[in-house]
């Protein structure tokens, strides 16, 4: 071939390239690219068919020129000498993506329950008067004024949050600086953080390709991305554990300090997660340090900055709910069960497999092909984390992977580590195939499970609950269990836990609340309808709904609002209300 030509078909191949890692970045932004020719339309939504097509153009440009590949070779080069910035970077898309792909918003019981109880840290108190709980003549009605995230508190009317407190004091000092936007800043921050701390442990065990292959890998985590736009607890836990590790193997009695300090505002914000601190003593007792004593020193220091995060944990336990070993959740007998771990071993490893790929599995061999003391605490590390979860209430959806995620980055660090130690055995021609696969595998993850722009459906609960601030009058209480604490959260208006009330109290607590100055609406979504009529079919003909709701969301999930009232008026609601969309990114209130 002329070299004018050969010259020609190089440009192409990296301009194909370019284009197409272009596109799938675009992509990634939640942009994607769309245009027509000569009539026909084009769409790219998803990054790993750009991705894919960008990697082969590459390689084979690389296969055609000497010269290119030697280019690669020093840019790698430049890479692996600033790897800290370019693990920077990463970091800094990560937070841009979870920022872009945020709602910003509460939605259903885990949402509202840790970003109202910041709300009630910055405002110093925890507990809550119900003054309707204290005249209410049913069984339990604290417990039906309790809405999703929040249960009866050791006084009588009173509730309190059902959530640990360590995500709700990061998100009250937000508050604080940023106002009711802090709340939600915290997780695609720590989010940013913990692809940093994975790329430094990454180093640590494998040098900075390691790090960077791992950093890369987390990043494109499914149930990572999933959590980072989610206002709750699974990313930010992630991250104290990292940085616990990444401060408790450097040497030092400070670091040991600051490491259990970490680990105690881990413990604060999953108290369930404290056997987490066993290994890590472990390690620090075993390797801190040459001399024994020097390491004993270590250990005693590290349990006494762990120690606070115990202790306030069963303070607030004790104020809260009346023990030290209590919690919000609910007994230890109900949630942790010998019977559960049959379900729990058969889905959590499913789950894994299918959203990291099996490629994860490379970390179980791991404690044999690599050198480095951290492998054992890291897969000690990554075990009792399942532990902790396999006599769990089990679940039936893969998004509750999220337990075990402080697992996951020191999995991927593993199998990172061992898949460089397995390619320094390849030709350069296979390393370069292999990098690309790599580069494919991580499109492909991003786009199966990971993280996708919001649905309209996403922001039915700020819709509802604005609708009802704006549309119903001040005296309106809701009836819900779904939204019982967003409705609370976008419309100041009180709510009543359907699922709490006693079947044969429905319409006196209608007429109850009547009397008192309340104006009764019942809220539910579609999925709700079938079990409220469960509930209450043998006690009242309001459990049927076979009446026209006053207004009504319909997307994929539809929501009703009904007024009791109009039950037995036919034709009282002369038309429905269509519960509009405003465009999502709404400033949060």
């Amino acid at each position: 071939m002329p070299e004018h030509d050969r010259d020609l078909v190089d440009r192409f191949l990296i301009g194909v390239a370019i284009i197409g890692l272009s596109v799938g970045v675009m992509a990634m932004l939640g942009a994607g690219l769309s245009f027509s020719v000569a009539g026909v339309r084009i769409s790219v939504r998803t990054s790993l068919r750009p991705v894919t097509v960008a990697v082969l153009a590459g390689i084979v440009a690389l296969g055609r020129s000497e010269v290119r590949r030697r280019q690669l070779g020093t840019l790698w080069e430049s890479a692996r000498r600033h790897a800290t910035r370019v693990a920077v970077c990463m970091a800094i898309f990560v937070f841009v993506i979870a920022m872009r792909m945020s709602l910003f918003e509460v939605r259903a019981s885990d949402q509202y329950g840790y970003v109202s109880q910041a709300l009630l840290w910055a405002q110093g108190h925890l507990a809550t008067y119900q003054p309707l709980a204290a005249i209410a003549p049913w069984p339990d009605a604290t417990w039906t004024l309790s809405p999703l995230g929040y249960c009866p508190a050791q006084q009588p009317s009173t509730i309190v949050p059902t959530y640990p407190a360590g995500l709700p004091l990061v998100m009250a000092a937000f508050i604080r600086l940023f106002g009711p936007f802090g709340p939600f800043l915290v997780v695609p921050l720590m989010g940013s953080f913990t692809v940093l701390l994975t790329f430094f442990l990454g180093r640590r065990v494998g040098g900075e390709v390691c790090g960077l292959f791992a950093a890369m890998l987390i990043a494109t985590s499914p149930i990572f991305l999933y959590q980072l736009t989610q206002p709750m607890s699974d990313v930010p836990v992630t991250v104290w554990w990292l940085l616990a590790i990444l401060l408790l193997i450097e040497p030092g009695a400070a670091s040991a300090a600051a490491g259990g300090l970490a680990a105690s505002a881990a413990i604060l914000t999953r108290p369930n997660l404290v056997p987490l601190a066993v290994p890590l003593g472990l390690f620090v007792l075993a390797y801190s340090h040459p001399q024994f004593g020097t390491r004993l020193r270590n250990t005693m220091l590290y349990g006494a900055g762990a120690l606070p995060g115990c202790i306030a944990v069963a303070v607030l336990n004790r104020t809260l709910y009346g023990s030290p070993f209590a919690s919000g959740y609910g007994s230890s007998e109900f949630l942790f069960k010998i019977e559960n771990l049959g379900a729990n071993l058969s889905t959590y490893p499913r789950w894994l497999i299918e959203t990291e790929t099996p490629f994860v599995l490379l970390a179980f061999v791991a404690p044999w092909l690599i050198r480095s003391p951290l492998r054992r605490m890291f897969a000690a590390m990554a075990a009792t984390t399942f532990v902790c979860y396999v006599f769990y209430l089990p679940f039936d959806n893969w998004t509750y992977l999220r337990f075990l995620l402080p697992a996951i980055p020191l999995m991927l660090i593993l199998s990172s580590a061992v898949t460089l130690h397995l390619a320094r055995r390849l030709s350069p021609r296979s390393a370069v195939w292999l990098a690309g696969a790599c580069v494919v595998l991580m499109a492909w993850r991003w786009d199966t499970l990971g993280l996708q722009p919001p649905r309209p459906d996403d922001r039915r609960f700020a819709v509802v609950g604005e609708f009802i601030r704006d549309q119903l009058p001040q005296n309106a209480i809701l009836i819900s269990m779904q939204h019982s604490g967003s409705v609370r959260y976008y419309s100041g208006r009180s709510t009543l836990r359907w699922d709490w009330m006693p079947a044969e109290w429905l319409e006196r607590s209608l007429a109850f609340l009547r009397a008192n100055g309340y104006r009764p609406f019942l809220l539910l979504e579609e999925w709700e309808r079938p079990l409220f009529a469960q509930r209450f079919a043998a006690h009242t003909k309001l459990a049927a709904l076979d009446w026209q709701p006053v207004a009504t969301y319909s997307g994929e999930i539809r929501t009703d609002i009904f007024d009791p009232a109009d039950h037995d008026q036919p034709g009282a609601s002369a038309a429905i209300k269509t519960i509009g969309t405003v465009p999502p990114m709404s400033k949060a209130r």
